[in-house]
């Protein structure tokens, strides 16, 4: 499993996640306690904005604290959900997109398969595809990569091959000086055109605590083979981990000389429509294949994403929708519980606008203070306790994103939802018989 480093000690993230969870089990416990403060200290301000009707919110919220903070909690943890889920997502967008513009140097790459109904596959195609590629008019230079999967204990992990000499003068000639062209060194070249080393991404480094400098064993058809481990790098090709070799090792070792994909660095001044045309005319007779741009690939990933957060967003909404509930149904048994005291007010000359103001007030408050709660612990969460869940089944490290567009979406739903959520306990209160509340026990 994943480890990280804490007070100079490996620590594995389930340990830690352990001790987070207990944490907010303890502030929801002292819940009550907190809306009762909170309630009472927010009655002056209350009063001074909102006079009589302020005062009676604040007076209701305090009467049942525990009722309260249950309430809050619910609909903070709505709210905890759309954040963290917004920030996990926007995180992961920011890994993938910042990683594939650091990883990418070509313009077009020539698929074996359809990547929009099937984003990993090992089809493939020859290696006649590679030189047709390079013929064409505008092609600059080009490489091909092999990808395929190999057993690893009761997974799969993903073993890329590709040309690295070309795949790393791709990148020079783009003028990159950070990301895999920092393995472009005679020694690192050397060893992954012998078979004798392999480059591992740094989510299979995590996830089966290995480095560089050590050695890694893969299943080949000729047996179990062990490589030298030159260096990690990120990447996020595969959630269980990805070995990167040179073809023509993986070649030699595997006895596969097909391609997965080629990719093409454009001429400069070429035109890239032309380009794709005599490409895809160069080839239609000979096999399928799918081009793809940067931008393309970009969007398939983004997409793939959002339909794999599809069901989180489902979740998102089904707590808004029982946070809200919730808050309906706490005015209601407050109403219910106040109506003596409110036929009361409505004798001594209290209007039914400022019953139902009341009310309203009451609403929001509870849908704020949800949010404000939810906004903390959904940061907190995201933070913290979701990225080390992610690191310790994906050895993925994410970075911390603020989703600052669904932190403005929080505050305002909190106050829509909660004008939304007093509307029928409101207008229940406000048309209570006066005789019959004052009479009522």
């Amino acid at each position: 499993a994943a480890t990280l480093a804490f007070a100079g000690r490996r620590v594995p993230p389930d340990a830690l996640l352990a001790v987070t969870t207990v944490a907010f089990f303890a502030i929801a416990l002292t819940g009550p306690q907190l809306t009762f403060w909170a309630a009472r200290a927010a009655r002056p301000l209350l009063r001074k904005l909102f006079r009589i009707e302020g005062y009676l919110a604040a007076d209701s919220l305090s009467r049942t604290p525990q009722r309260t903070a249950l309430t809050v909690s619910a609909f903070g943890g709505a709210i905890s959900l759309m954040i963290a889920t917004s920030s996990i997502v926007g995180s992961l967008q920011l890994s993938t997109e910042r990683w594939m513009e650091d990883s990418f140097p070509f313009d077009l790459s020539v698929n074996a398969t359809d990547l929009q109904s099937a984003l990993y596959s090992s089809a493939a195609y020859s290696t006649e595809v590679l030189e047709i590629s390079r013929a064409v008019p505008g092609v600059a230079s080009a490489y091909g990569v092999r990808a395929v999967f190999v057993p690893r204990g009761e997974i799969e992990i993903m073993l890329m091959s590709v040309d690295v000499a070309e795949f790393f003068a791709m990148h020079r000639a783009r003028g990159r000086s950070a990301g895999p062209v920092q393995f472009d060194t005679p020694a690192i070249v050397a060893a992954l055109r012998s078979g004798d080393g392999v480059i591992i991404s740094d989510n299979f480094a995590e996830l089966n605590r290995l480095d560089t400098g050590g050695t890694v064993t893969l299943p080949s058809p000729a047996g179990p083979r062990t490589f030298r481990i030159l260096g990690r790098a990120e990447d996020y090709s595969w959630p269980a981990g990805t070995v990167l070799m040179d073809r023509s090792a993986y070649a030699r070792l595997w006895g596969d000389d097909s391609l997965t994909y080629t990719d093409i660095l454009l001429a400069p001044g070429a035109d890239e429509r032309e380009v794709r045309r005599a490409l895809s005319e160069k080839l239609k007779d000979r096999t399928t294949v799918f081009i793809y741009s940067v931008p393309q690939l970009q969007e398939i990933a983004r997409s793939t994403l959002a339909q794999a957060l599809r069901l989180s967003y489902v979740q998102v909404l089904i707590a808004l929708v029982i946070g809200f509930l919730g808050i309906v149904n706490t005015l209601l048994i407050s109403v219910l519980l106040r109506t003596r005291e409110i036929g009361l007010l409505r004798a001594v000359g209290t209007t039914r606008a400022q019953i139902r103001r009341g009310v309203m007030i009451e609403a929001v408050f509870i849908a704020l203070t949800g949010s404000a709660l939810g906004v903390f612990a959904g940061l907190a969460g995201s933070g913290w306790p979701i990225r080390l869940y992610i690191l310790a089944k994906t050895g993925f490290w994410m970075p911390f994103v603020i989703p600052w567009s669904t932190l403005a979406l929080a505050a305002g739903a909190g106050a829509v939802l909660g004008i939304a959520a007093s509307l029928v306990p409101a207008r229940r209160a406000a048309r209570l018989n006066v005789l019959e509340a004052i009479a009522w026990e």
